[in-house]
């Protein structure tokens, strides 16, 4: 059976078909989901913790203790949790011991952009990032599998869209995992210095044979396409550059640390050129470079903010979309949560009126930038088009708590002609002519883009012809050759008022009879 769930969900999914029994967390969008979702199910105890320290010793001594656990927290949280976590990583596991981590690129709720990946490569921990809802409930159960196979706890990293964004999932009943028996091992599970040396070595040794197993892993996997373009992503890059780039290689990456080495060579020897696309900082990419890689990652990317199709689209492609740029919504400044232990004090400090350090600036209101408007020169480039876009970099916005600016990006609206129509790179002029021009032929006076010139009109010439001048239209940006002039014939009969210009007319027609409707089928 299927069912539509967000990542959140489906991670609690697979923490219960897990058999895990027990779930701890403090709550920080966009993690506090995944305890909510879990509490809903009767077989694992979950609970609150007063903060992310106490959250991850409980669920710690939970793995100790024989049972499968997991502990959830966003990104700044993992700060908090530290200390016991880098523990953790020496003593190693009993039951399964999974740290659901959500990390916020753009900030939508958090007060910082910190990368849980470098917390993985410092404490030597294996880390999972699922790219959907799916691959949340499949990699869940998985970590717990491998915490339990190479006795370590196991980072489970979620971002924002991940978390929140729905997908199908497949869901399957759950397992009966009994607990572990606990044994007292003091040279592994005490770590003062002389036993905390000694693991170590295993901590070391357990990293390279996770480096072997990423070879394998079936969530790291190459999908071949043209092999011009090779893309090496993970999670909600990944659905974001598939969707732009359908037809190129990836190297899709699941099991982020430690990285597939040989996996990886094997992909950038079969491609032409190679990016990596990762949200925030340059983790993977660095990795490459050192192993003596070419790629280009963060030369078009920011480490700031959330990867969106758009400027994948941008960055390797140089097109910009034809998407419409999303209106600037209120600001809407967050709220303590209802019950929030935080509320009376916040409360006594406002109505006292005291400034706290950290309080915003009332004139940045923290962000670090205010707003002005300015004037700027743009040049126009001759044959623009009607909604190109031109960007500016660095003309944008200012970069908030004193980030870099953005560019500016300028649509370009055409403004109508009385008289030229813009037809792709030709121009197009209803031209009206006489019947003696139109009959006899005619050298008549026409305007171009340039000013005036002479036209020929052939004798004969018909209402609705086109006559062309070459190489007189608008300029191709591209292969700066131009398009043409189009002249649209227009018969004006001269005026019947007078009776001898009736006289002539009648006379012309019985002179040259002809019927112009003598081709038409009634």
């Amino acid at each position: 059976m299927k069912e539509l769930l967000i990542g959140n969900a489906a991670v609690a999914r697979g923490v219960w078909e897990a058999g895990a029994t027990v779930a701890t967390a403090y709550p920080g969008t966009p993690s506090t989901e995944i305890t909510e979702h879990i509490a809903e199910y009767q077989e694992v105890y979950s609970e609150w913790a007063p903060n992310e320290k106490v959250a991850m010793e409980v669920a710690i001594g939970a793995s100790m203790g024989g049972a499968r656990s997991i502990v959830s927290m966003k990104h700044v949280g993992l700060n908090v949790a530290a200390d016991p976590l880098f523990t953790a990583s020496y003593i190693g596991t009993n039951g399964g011991l999974v740290v659901a981590v959500a990390d916020d690129p753009g900030m939508h709720s958090s007060q910082n952009e910190q990368d849980t990946r470098y917390y993985a490569r410092s404490s030597h921990l294996p880390l999972l990032e699922p790219s959907d809802s799916q691959e949340a409930r499949d990699f869940t159960k998985k970590a717990f599998e491998l915490s339990e196979e190479f006795d370590t706890p196991v980072i489970l990293r979620l971002t924002t869209r991940i978390s929140h964004s729905q997908s199908l999932v497949e869901l399957h009943d759950r397992e009966n995992i009994p607990l572990k028996p606990y044994k007292k091992n003091v040279g592994k599970n005490v770590m003062m210095p002389a036993m905390a040396r000694a693991r170590h070595l295993v901590v070391e040794e357990r990293e390279k044979r996770l480096g072997e197993y990423s070879e394998t892993f079936p969530g790291n996997r190459i999908e071949w396409g043209d092999r011009d373009i090779g893309i090496i992503t993970s999670g909600a890059c990944y659905q974001y550059a598939r969707e732009v780039l359908p037809g190129v290689s990836f190297l899709k990456l699941g099991l982020i640390n430690p990285l597939p080495r040989k996996l990886i060579e094997l992909f950038s020897a079969g491609v032409r050129k190679l990016y990596i696309i990762e949200e925030l900082e340059p983790i993977i990419e660095e990795q490459i470079k050192s192993w003596g890689i070419e790629v280009t990652g963060k030369e078009k990317f920011s480490v700031q903010g959330e990867i969106t199709s758009r400027m994948i689209s941008e960055s390797i492609l140089n097109e910009v979309p034809d998407s419409r740029i999303p209106a600037e919504l209120p600001v809407r400044p967050p709220v303590l949560c209802p019950g929030c232990p935080h509320r009376a004090v916040f409360y006594a400090l406002s109505t006292l009126k005291l400034n706290v350090t950290g309080d915003k600036c009332r004139d940045c209101n923290g962000e670090g930038r205010t707003g002005k408007n300015s004037k700027l020169k743009v040049k126009i480039p001759a044959g623009v088009e009607n909604n190109s876009r031109i960007r500016i970099p660095g003309k944008g916005n200012s970069g908030t708590a004193g980030g870099k600016p953005g560019d500016l990006i300028i649509t370009i609206q055409v403004s109508p002609h009385r008289y030229f129509k813009r037809l792709g790179y030709n121009i197009e002029i209803d031209l009206p002519v006489t019947y003696r021009e139109a009959a006899l032929g005619a050298k008549i006076e026409v305007p171009t883009l340039d000013g005036t010139t002479l036209l020929k009109i052939p004798p004969s010439t018909r209402s609705g012809q086109k006559l062309r001048l070459r190489n007189m239209g608008v300029i191709n940006p591209k292969t700066k050759s131009k398009g043409d002039m189009l002249f649209l014939i227009k018969i004006v009969p001269p005026s019947t008022k007078d009776i001898e210009v009736r006289e002539l007319l009648k006379k012309i027609e019985e002179k040259s009879p002809y019927n112009p409707r003598e081709e038409l089928e009634w």
